[in-house]
């Protein structure tokens, strides 16, 4: 939560509700004013969204500041606005209902089905990872993310058991995406050695450990589900270079057959219709990054060949993004979920041999970000949604002390929650950021005018997005990340265009690159790179015109380089001590600032001030200010749940930041549907 200033005398108004009420306008014109006037109205920084308030001193001495507001609309004034406002607008509500009723969208969509009910179950295990539920709805199969073991919690009880047997700081190895067969006997999963990976089945009593397929490309293998005779499990395979296909594994012998093979794209989901003879998934339809669902028909069991390339049809194919939710067991029946409307909504389709029956119908609107469990036997839904999120926020710096002079404010009332790793442009006009969305978004970049809330937003051609840095001309991004071959690149990405650049590409696919960071000149990029290992890792600096490459630090956590460009400011840690230290970039010795002993808060962030007095830190959720010629560490004025990622302006008088953690709740739909 941000500390505040001291309070002016007066009763506070503790929502827009009562802001609005105060100066007699509606609540939509109060957040304009406040957005585009600087009305002054406050926000706490933690997860509760949208909690404002407001002193009426500061709003009298801001309405002084701006003349009178204008005049309401007398009553007289008022009736002749409806009345106008009602004869254009009907005309144009009768037509846009004709157009509704026509849509082939809106046939069946009707009202949720009497008696459906929905729940919240818990917390979820842990809401960045998949999880599944078991057919009879007794457990939750998850991995623990602390140690990476997959576990089972029992929903009736809470009791916890746990499958594979990994200690703490055990070294490299952990399970993800854990699937329980129908019969509920086994737990399929992926088990990661080291970046490379395993599907293993393991007995839901912990019993029988055996690795059924093991991917010797060095890349992915993950399952997506089991089909309902309990023999077969539906597998993703992805090769050495980057290719996925979607086939199956023999749970029995570890044969696998595959189905369909694809490029780049992957199925988010994929599953088995309840009669074993179809098999459902969602894709990115051609070059878009929006996704249709599609049907594939599996050959005949008894002997008939698998085609080389199998024929697939649209099962759902409509403008917007549709991705899968799962396929109902006993019930030829599939859910999904799809933006066109503008939220998240949940619809079903049935089928006959095949084919869709009928138009999908609506199921439920709004259901929020949402991630499938899977369904059991009594065809009850089950479901996590995220909750909370990483935000951006900015708050007021004084640009000679180095600390906060006014509280913090969220940047943007754009995607609440989603948005991390904030930068400035090297002009100070445009701050940009990466949306963290659905896990099925493509990744992206937003360039956003904090002036004129102006914001423009395109995809970045990765699986999965590390890091980023401005180019010092202001029109090009430096981006580090994951390409879809799962191999670490660093790009250059036009502003204008959108077209990239490859700078280089690790060959090592336990490599990652974090943090870039360009000199003043454009010439160098800074970055961090870890090997597999985890932190800390060393940092390499590239000379973009000659592509050699020098190692700075062999131990580096977190860094930051002078205005100047001259000194870099970097934290680390070893065994017994957490450090914070400054070393010139032409090399040398360095000089220790501070240090503390380890446990005493993990040094996240480290940026400089403009003027190159002072460097700014995170640590245990509040902002440190410390000076460059030496000193002790004090309290900036600032304090956020997991305060991260700073950025100052180029002047001084603002810093960017990230802030808040995302949760995860387990729900469950329960009789959705219309007809058993």
């Amino acid at each position: 939560m941000a500390v505040e200033p001291q309070k002016p005398a007066g009763e506070r108004l503790d929502s827009w509700k009562q802001i609005a009420a105060y100066l007699e306008r509606d609540i939509r014109t109060v957040q304009r004013w406040e957005k585009k006037e600087a009305l002054p109205v406050r926000r706490h920084v933690h997860d509760r969204q949208g909690t404002v308030y407001a002193y009426p001193q500061e709003i009298e001495a801001w309405r002084k500041s701006r003349g009178a507001l204008p005049a309401t609309f007398s009553s007289r004034l008022r009736r002749l606005w409806w009345l106008a406002s009602a004869v254009l607008l009907i005309p144009a509500a009768l037509g846009a209902a004709w157009l509704y009723k026509r849509s082939p969208w809106t046939d069946r969509p009707g009202p949720p089905p009497r008696g459906m009910v929905i729940r919240r179950i818990g917390p979820a295990p842990d809401p960045g990872r998949h999880e599944s539920v078991s057919t009879d709805g007794r457990y939750i199969a998850y991995v623990d993310a602390g140690v990476g073991n997959v576990m089972l919690r029992e929903l009736a009880t809470g009791q916890v058991r746990r499958l594979t047997d990994k200690q703490p700081l055990a070294g490299p190895g952990e399970g993800f995406s854990p699937v329980v067969s129908p019969d509920g006997r086994f737990v399929a999963y992926t088990w990661n050695r080291d970046y490379s990976f395993d599907l293993r089945l393991i007995g839901s009593d912990g019993s029988g450990e055996r690795v059924l397929y093991r991917n010797e490309a060095g890349t992915l293998v993950q399952p997506y589900g089991w089909f309902p005779d309990s023999r077969r499990i539906l597998t993703l395979f992805r090769d050495a270079s980057g290719a996925n296909s979607l086939g199956w594994v023999e749970a029995a012998t570890g044969s696998v057959r595959v189905l369909r093979d694809f490029d780049w794209r992957v199925p988010l989901t994929a599953c088995a219709s309840s009669d074993g003879q179809f098999v459902v998934y969602d894709l990115p339809s051609g070059t878009s990054p929006e996704r249709d669902l599609f049907l594939m028909t599996l050959p005949n069991l008894s002997g008939q060949p698998v085609p080389a390339q199998p024929v697939e049809r649209a099962l759902v194919a409509h403008p917007g993004d549709d991705w899968l939710l799962g396929c109902l067991p006993g019930a030829p029946v599939v859910l999904f979920a799809c933006d066109r409307a503008g939220s998240v909504d949940v619809w079903s389709v049935s089928l006959t041999g095949g084919q869709p029956r009928g138009e999908p119908a609506l199921i439920r609107k709004n259901i929020g970000h949402v991630w499938p469990l899977g369904f059991t036997t009594g065809k009850s839904f089950y479901y996590s949604l995220r909750t909370g999120g990483m935000d951006i926020y900015l708050a007021a710096l004084d640009p000679d002390t180095g600390k906060i002079s006014a509280p913090a404010r969220r940047a943007g009332e754009r995607l609440v929650g989603y948005k991390r790793f904030p930068a400035w442009s090297p002009d100070g006009r445009r701050l940009a950021y990466l949306p963290h969305l659905m896990p099925w978004s493509p990744p992206a970049a937003v360039v956003a005018s904090p002036e004129t809330s102006e914001e423009r937003r395109f995809n970045l051609p990765l699986h999965d997005v590390f890091g980023f840095c401005w180019g010092p001309d202001a029109e090009s991004l430096i981006v580090t990340g994951w390409s879809h071959r799962l191999r670490a690149q660093m790009l250059r990405v036009a502003m204008r265009t959108g077209e990239s650049v490859l700078v280089f590409e690790a060959g090592d696919p336990k490599t990652h690159l974090f943090e870039p960071f360009s000199s003043p000149d454009g010439n160098t990029v800074y970055y961090k790179v870890v090997d597999g290992a985890g932190d800390p890792g060393r940092l390499l600096a590239r000379d973009l015109r000659t592509g050699s490459v020098r190692q700075l630090l062999a131990s580096v956590y977190r860094y930051g380089l002078s205005p100047d460009g001259r000194t870099l400011a970097f934290s680390s840690f070893d065994d017994t001590a957490e450090y914070l230290r400054v070393v010139a970039v032409a090399g040398g010795p360095y000089r220790e600032l501070f240090r503390q002993k380890r446990g005493g808060g993990r040094i996240r962030s480290v940026v400089w001030t403009p003027n190159g007095r002072y460097l700014l830190f995170s640590k245990k959720g509040e902002l440190w200010r410390l000076p460059v010629a030496g000193g002790l560490p004090e309290k900036a004025g600032l304090s956020a749940e997991d305060l991260r990622e700073l950025r100052v302006h180029p002047d001084g008088r603002q810093i960017a930041f990230a802030a808040g953690t995302a949760r995860g709740e387990l729900w469950v739909m329960e009789s959705f549907l219309a007809s058993p």
